[in-house]
């Protein structure tokens, strides 16, 4: 029997409500053939304007080129504008393009609106179209937007529900709350979610408050605690690790099954197989949509590589994410992107000898 390794994927929960509560439309997106939905949330409803959520502090100007250097914070979740800040007014901005540095941290709108994703740090490049010319960048700093009332119940009802599932089940319970809090169809508030009618059973069966007073006695589960912030912080992926570091042939399983549920696999983690020097064959399931940065870089002796997804384009696959494999593999991609995949695979990492066909 051939011996498979799941190797720290990471898979977008294409989620719904888990086996754990009541399944609604609002908790899922179609995909044929598939019990699962895409976990993107809902965008943020307010635009952030709080001077206490965000400022805006122009620190130095280029003499030079006139470059603006600006900082800027915005909480997870939340929107702040741009245009006003660079002094840019309606028919400027049409002029301009804004790049965000790490887009996981924020996301970027062609008007300049920045809507913060997870906690962290990164830079927003604001270029002229007319000239080419950097007009601005835009340090951005993405602080937390939970409350301390919303970290002790969010870690309560993940301990409720999956204290004895690995981390991965932890976070899913999580996402599941967190997404509900964004949609119209239910609550915006993590208590009114929780203890909506028929909904959560640890809410129904007192489990929850035994939970919460758990939390309140400072003997909560670490683990459920650093779920919680992550889902509350935006962090949309959920990290599986299962290695096998001597089995030569890995097969990335197109689902996992979390609380007797399955979830489908869409993404491989970055330096999710990275200096495997013995694995020789890989083979990645038609539900993957993005594959990290050095995802398989250092795998040497990496020769055969079937790719049987559609879905991956030169955005979605990361920097170097094949560099380092065996200079002689072959990688079987589907017929009907033979093309594509061929074109964008040979700015990956991938030397000269490697077939794609």
């Amino acid at each position: 029997m051939k011996r498979k390794i799941y190797s720290s994927l990471v898979f977008t929960f294409m989620f719904a409500a888990v086996g754990l509560v009541t399944v609604h439309a609002d908790d899922s997106v179609s995909i044929p053939d598939t019990n699962t939905v895409a976990i993107e949330t809902s965008t943020a409803s307010e635009v952030e304007t709080s001077t206490e959520n965000s400022y805006n502090n122009i620190t130095s100007t280029d003499n030079t080129d006139n470059t603006l250097d600006i900082n800027k914070s915005v909480k997870v979740n939340k929107k702040i504008k741009l245009q006003k800040s660079l002094n840019l007014d309606s028919e400027s901005v049409k002029d301009m393009t804004f790049t965000a540095d790490d887009s996981t941290v924020v996301k970027v709108s062609k008007a300049g609106t920045v809507t913060g994703l997870k906690t962290g740090s990164t830079t927003v490049t604001v270029t002229s179209d007319t000239d080419d010319s950097v007009y601005a960048t835009v340090n951005l700093d993405v602080k937390s937007s939970y409350t301390a009332s919303q970290l002790r119940y969010m870690s309560s009802i993940i301990y409720s529900e999956a204290c004895g599932e690995p981390y991965a089940g932890k976070k899913a319970v999580g996402i599941v709350v967190a997404n509900r809090m964004k949609s119209s169809l239910f609550p915006n508030t993590i208590k009114g979610v929780l203890y909506q009618r028929r909904q959560f059973t640890p809410a129904r069966n007192g489990s929850l408050n035994r939970s919460l007073a758990l939390y309140d006695s400072g003997r909560m589960d670490p683990d459920c605690i650093a779920a919680a912030k992550e889902a509350l912080n935006g962090n949309k992926t959920v990290e599986y690790n299962k290695e096998d570091k001597k089995a030569k042939k890995a097969t990335v399983p197109s689902t996992i099954t979390v609380n007797g549920v399955k979830y489908q696999v869409t993404s491989i983690a970055a330096k999710a197989f990275a200096n495997n020097k013995k694995l020789t064959k890989v083979v990645i399931p038609a539900s993957v949509r993005s594959i990290g940065k050095q995802a398989f870089s250092g795998c040497k002796n990496l020769k055969s590589i079937t790719i049987k997804t559609t879905y991956l384009t030169k955005k979605s696959v990361g920097a170097k994410a094949f560099k380092g494999i065996h200079a002689k593999a072959t990688i079987k991609v589907p017929k009907k992107q033979k093309k594509a995949y061929q074109k964008f695979l040979k700015t990956k990492g991938i030397g000269k000898g490697v077939k794609i066909k």
